[in-house]
């Protein structure tokens, strides 16, 4: 069980960074200072520094997290290569659920994520990658799916990244967008 002490540390933590994603997401991530984080998040620019090294630190810091947790709930469908288009459709679900659940977190990754140039972050999106490819893969070679497999996950993934992002439809009206164009290669 953690102390007052420490979930206090936490709090704090989880202040600047929730500060870091809202300015990032309003002014870019190269207008945004320490001092501006100090202010919006309530603390000192030394509360900042005992938390992270750097601004890019905090970055690094979000989208490793922000990656892990999306990779975290895809895995969390249980991966029927029997069925691999039923997987593929429960991945996206789960996808699609983690941006509606993390708006502000997914919308910091898409846009940010290509400004950072960090290994554990293109681990990260090697394993996103590799969830969709083995089971893109799969549809292919059992004749569900028709098409080059670079070629469909590209469009895939763009239109997943695509509708995420827009808060007026529910995700079932995402997932059945989705469909229709991965229907497309059928």
């Amino acid at each position: 069980m953690k102390s007052i002490k420490e979930k206090q540390r936490e709090w704090k933590k989880n202040e600047i960074i929730n500060a870091v994603i809202d300015l990032c997401l309003e002014k870019g991530i190269v207008d945004v200072s320490i001092e501006e984080i100090a202010k919006k998040s309530g603390f000192g620019n030394s509360s900042i520094y005992y938390y992270f090294k750097s601004k890019e630190d905090i970055i690094k810091e979000i989208l490793v997290s922000g990656w892990k947790k999306m990779i975290s709930k895809m895995k969390t469908v249980n991966l029927d290569y029997d069925r691999p288009y039923d997987s593929l459709i429960e991945v996206i679900k789960a996808h699609l659920e983690f941006t509606k659940e993390n708006p502000k977190l997914f919308k910091f990754i898409s846009k940010f994520t290509k400004a950072v140039n960090n290994k554990e972050i293109r681990k990260l999106i090697k394993q996103e990658n590799e969830i969709y490819h083995s089971l893109i893969e799969s549809c292919i070679n059992k004749n569900i799916l028709k098409g080059d497999l670079k070629f469909i996950y590209n469009s895939l993934a763009g239109s997943v990244r695509q509708i995420a992002q827009n808060d007026e439809l529910t995700i079932e009206e995402k997932l059945n967008y989705i469909i229709e164009n991965l229907n497309k290669f059928r």
